[in-house]
């Protein structure tokens, strides 16, 4: 099975949902984000809830590794990280999990996801 494949980490984003993103280039030529929202629980205790999406603007050319915005422009990874970080990026969450523990184990669950086709895209 191929898997899908780091192409950015950014850690103190701008973005308006978190600090830190891992998006990832997938086999289905999709563009995938990872990133954890802090959440407090009924009786006050706090935790991280990890989130899967899928951007909307954006495609991956997966044997070529190559990133394509929306109007079939190669994207440069710096271009990329300041066009991501504008709070008008579109995404389609794909799952929410406050079991997954790490950005690890989230991206196992990506595979999982991309593996089973198990939500809509």
């Amino acid at each position: 099975m191929e898997k899908a494949i780091s192409i950015l980490k950014i850690f103190n984003s701008n973005a308006p949902m978190t600090d830190h993103l891992f998006f990832f280039g997938a086999p289905d030529n999709k563009v995938y984000v990872i990133y954890a929202l802090i959440y407090e629980s009924s009786v006050g205790n706090f935790g991280l809830e990890f989130v899967i999406a899928r951007l909307e603007e954006y495609v991956y050319d997966y044997d070529k590794r190559k990133l394509i915005d929306h109007k079939y422009y190669e994207k440069r990874i710096p271009l990329f990280k300041n066009a991501i970080e504008k709070p008008e990026i579109t995404f389609e969450i794909i799952e929410s999990s406050r079991i997954i523990k790490n950005f690890k184990e989230a991206e196992i669950q990506l595979n999982k996801l991309i593996e089973e086709k198990s939500y809509v895209a």
